[in-house]
């Protein structure tokens, strides 16, 4: 009799623990979860040219777009050429934004002659470089340049001429070709 006893205390003591253990334990409904943002920084200052109405240097917001940017130029003139840009882009403070005109085929053929002829002043810059420029650098065609804007799209800006290395077809050897040549 004893031992029925000891065995139904030790039950209802082990329900009454599992009870409370089940009652003390948070409902899932009231955790709160508190995801960190990091706050801007300050102002974003960028020069904003090529085919705007009032091209010139912008300051704008922490966190502002490159079509913010294009706002606060004025907007852009009926003879720009967006298809390389990536309007959603975040501006980084000091960065340069030159928006492309439309060309005819003959008009691009021959500016990418001259490009190529001349030479070129200071490094190109991945982040705003169009199809045409990107095709001087050494061992970058029309694929690969495609790939850079592609990449660009989807990704933002570069940040490291090391972001090559993600691009489709670039590899570590034209990297190290390019390092010299491109800035992000």
């Amino acid at each position: 009799m004893a031992t029925w006893l000891i065995a139904g205390v030790s039950i209802a003591l082990f329900l009454a623990g599992g009870g409370y253990w089940l009652a003390s334990r948070p409902n899932p409904s009231e955790i709160e979860i508190f995801i960190s943002t990091p706050e801007p920084a300050g102002p974003v200052v960028a020069h904003i040219d090529g085919e705007v109405r009032s091209p010139g240097v912008y300051t704008l917001v922490a966190g502002a777009r490159v079509e913010d940017g294009i706002a606060a130029a004025g907007g852009v003139t009926e003879r720009a050429d967006l298809r390389s840009l990536n309007r959603a882009a975040l501006l980084l403070d000091g960065q340069r934004i030159s928006i492309p005109a439309i060309q005819s085929r003959d008009e691009s053929a021959a500016d990418a002659e001259a490009t190529t002829e001349q030479t070129r002043v200071g490094p190109v810059d991945l982040n705003t470089a169009d199809l045409i420029v990107l095709q001087t650098l050494p061992g970058i065609g029309e694929v690969k340049a495609q790939a850079i804007i592609d990449w660009r799209d989807r990704n933002g800006l570069f940040t490291s001429v090391d972001d090559l290395l993600s691009v489709a077809g670039i590899g570590p050897v034209t990297v190290e070709a390019l390092r010299p040549l491109v800035v992000p």
